[in-house]
């Protein structure tokens, strides 16, 4: 996952030199994301290809309100989905977001949100 993670963040930085590369802020990010799935309920899924990780979704199934211009109710959120390179233009991601998708329905939760770099 670490990996993914990395792969990720330095598409980012390659697009925003100011953004940190990933192997600088990849530990740190993670136990970020795995205290956020703590506390609002989430889940990460991996996608194992030939023994190896092959991508990840990270799911918070039910995020409070953060900001005072939305809706006054938990939601949940797709925090990461990634696809190592190697791996994609197979449907693992439609695969990835179809589970979060399927965890944030059986949670009951209406609204599952995702934010995309532009």
């Amino acid at each position: 996952m670490r990996a993914c993670f990395v792969a990720l963040q330095d598409v980012e930085h390659a697009l925003d030199p100011a953004a940190p590369r990933g192997d600088a802020i990849a530990d740190a990010y993670l136990d970020r994301m795995f205290a956020r799935c703590a506390a609002w309920a989430g889940r990460v899924f991996v996608a194992e290809a030939d023994g190896a990780v092959a991508g990840f979704v990270c799911v918070w199934g039910r995020v409070p309100p953060q900001e005072p211009d939305e809706p006054q109710s938990d939601y949940a959120y797709v925090s990461d989905l990634v696809v190592l390179a190697h791996w994609r233009r197979r449907g693992i991601g439609r695969a990835l977001l179809q589970r979060a998708e399927a965890y944030a329905s059986a949670l009951g939760m209406p609204t599952l949100g995702i934010g995309v770099m532009a």
